[in-house]
């Protein structure tokens, strides 16, 4: 986790450099997550690997 400059201010930051527009929170992360490899996240965010967990942990608790 970054707390200088979380990611919502990085994709901002970014979005003003490389594409001369504002980061639309809504739509440009939809369309973001929907590139993602959500294996390749799991592997290297720490943050993520331990709420997917928690999230699976718990739905098969739940019998889900």
């Amino acid at each position: 986790m970054n707390f200088d400059e979380p990611p919502a201010k990085l994709l901002e930051r970014l979005y003003r450099e490389k594409r001369k527009r504002t980061f639309r929170k809504v739509i440009d992360t939809t369309d973001l997550l929907g590139k993602l490899d959500p294996a390749a996240v799991y592997d290297k965010c720490p943050a993520f690997k331990a709420l997917l967990d928690d999230m699976l942990a718990r739905a098969k608790a739940a019998g889900l």
